[in-house]
């Protein structure tokens, strides 16, 4: 009981100290360091299986709900990746589905955006919003970076989401 007490009283303090350490700057995922940009915050990932997740703020302060940038590493293959993306549409919003392929920093990579009525698994439909999905080659695997909010605040936000993109993989990731 006395060790049980001690143990508690460590984790107490170290959940302090967990709280009061700055918000990171940057985040590695897989082999490539990806920068926060100054205006999105980190944030928690709560129940989600993300290696990272950060918010993206309305900068207009209409109301409209956060957007969040989520990191993961997966397995699927591009075509795997790239049909799950277009489930989480009606078909009538996958016609309009754009596909870009870049090279950069030796490295092809994929970005999918999709507009339309979003629904991810059994929730309720979100008409208005636009998902952004991006596969980098990371070894045997791919770094998903994926976006998806209101359409106009992903819309706003997709400049600094391709530069995030774009300097993690000049020289290769390497920061």
């Amino acid at each position: 009981m006395f060790i049980r007490r001690i143990l508690l009283a460590l984790l107490s303090l170290l959940a302090l100290q967990v709280t009061a350490l700055p918000e990171p700057s940057n985040v590695l995922v897989g082999d490539l360091t990806f920068t926060r940009p100054t205006k999105w915050t980190w944030t928690d990932l709560g129940r989600i299986t993300a290696v990272a997740r950060f918010l993206v703020p309305d900068a207009t302060d209409k109301g409209e709900s956060s957007t969040d940038v989520r990191f993961y590493m997966t397995d699927r293959t591009v075509a795997q990746s790239v049909d799950r993306w277009k489930s989480y549409f009606p078909p009538k919003d996958q016609e309009g589905a754009k596909e870009e392929r870049r090279t950069i920093g030796g490295r092809e990579i994929i970005s999918m955006t999709l507009r339309g009525s979003y629904t991810f698994q059994a929730s309720k439909a979100k008409p208005g919003y636009r998902f952004i999905g991006t596969l980098i080659p990371c070894g045997n695997q791919f770094i998903l970076v994926r976006m998806v909010g209101p359409d106009r605040l992903v819309q706003d936000a997709t400049d600094d989401y391709r530069k995030m993109i774009e300097e993690a993989l000049k020289d290769g990731g390497e920061k």
